[in-house]
């Protein structure tokens, strides 16, 4: 899901529409889309709409592997002492995992503060599964997760945050990591993560300094699969720059670590890039 950045959030004291285009490669084959817009409303509220694609050539016999997804909601001012995002969303692996489910997030800003917390929940259906696993080959998924933020401008033009998530599901889900849909083989992060969002928890830590026309920025984390448990540290850097009131265009660049005992714990590396047009 998109999010201006600070920096061309503070230019104005209404909430713009805008559209976005963006896009990624990675190793092995990766690769992503997404198309995002958001639309201005009377009284500083703006409905939000998207949809995003993800591909992975695997390294097995499984072949390309995709998923799909839209999504759609609406939210008030971020700049608010109080402000609240609410979103619906649904997804697909085709053949595979289909999902439903929402999130709604309230953030504080006191000062030169944000603090955030979204709950999300979802409802995943597996399909095709070998009888091993299921009788019926189906089996349905409760996803019940939370996300905190805490960000801050305490210190003259940087924006540094730290971010920590979690998620409970109802099913034991080791018993999937054998299926072609979701192994890890070579990719950027996790097929868990790119293709269907299954970690048990990810913590991140970042700092972004603000010029006047341009901003740049560094990230690493760590996250958890749900499905077998994998390890997967990340370091990123990123830049976004103003190319005019109306126009922005943004880069980032990902490494990936699985753990060591992973056989294929090599690094993987992403490169995305977005364009926005806000009005």
């Amino acid at each position: 899901l998109l999010l201006l950045p600070p920096a061309a959030m503070a230019q104005t004291f209404r909430l713009p529409s805008y559209v976005s285009v963006q896009g990624g490669l990675g190793n092995e084959g990766y690769q992503d889309a997404a198309l995002n817009a958001g639309l201005s409303l009377p009284g500083n509220w703006q409905l939000e709409a998207g949809a995003d694609k993800t591909l992975i050539n695997a390294s097995d016999d499984s072949g390309k592997i995709f998923s799909k997804g839209i999504h759609a909601g609406f939210g008030s001012d971020p700049l608010c002492d109080f402000s609240f995002r609410l979103m619906g969303e649904s997804w697909q692996v085709p053949d595979d995992v289909t999902a439903a489910g929402g999130r709604l997030g309230v953030t504080y800003a006191p000062g030169v503060w944000l603090f955030t917390i979204e709950v999300i929940g979802q409802t995943m259906k597996f399909t095709n599964l070998p009888v091993l696993v299921s009788s019926t080959r189906e089996m349905t998924v409760q996803d019940s997760g939370v996300n905190f933020r805490v960000s801050t401008a305490m210190i003259r033009k940087w924006n540094i945050f730290v971010a920590a998530s979690g998620h409970h599901y109802d099913r034991d889900l080791s018993q999937l990591a054998d299926l072609p849909a979701i192994t890890l083989n070579n990719m950027p992060g996790s097929v868990m993560t790119t293709l269907t969002g299954l970690s048990r928890n990810d913590v991140s830590l970042g700092a972004t300094r603000m010029f006047r026309r341009f901003d740049v920025g560094i990230e690493g984390g760590r996250s958890i699969a749900a499905i077998d448990s994998v390890r997967t540290r990340r370091l990123g850097l990123n830049g976004m720059f103003y190319l005019s009131r109306r126009w922005s265009f943004g880069l980032n660049t990902m490494t990936f670590w699985p753990e060591a005992t992973q056989e294929s714990a090599a690094s993987s590396n992403s490169t995305s890039a977005i364009a926005i047009y806000k009005w």
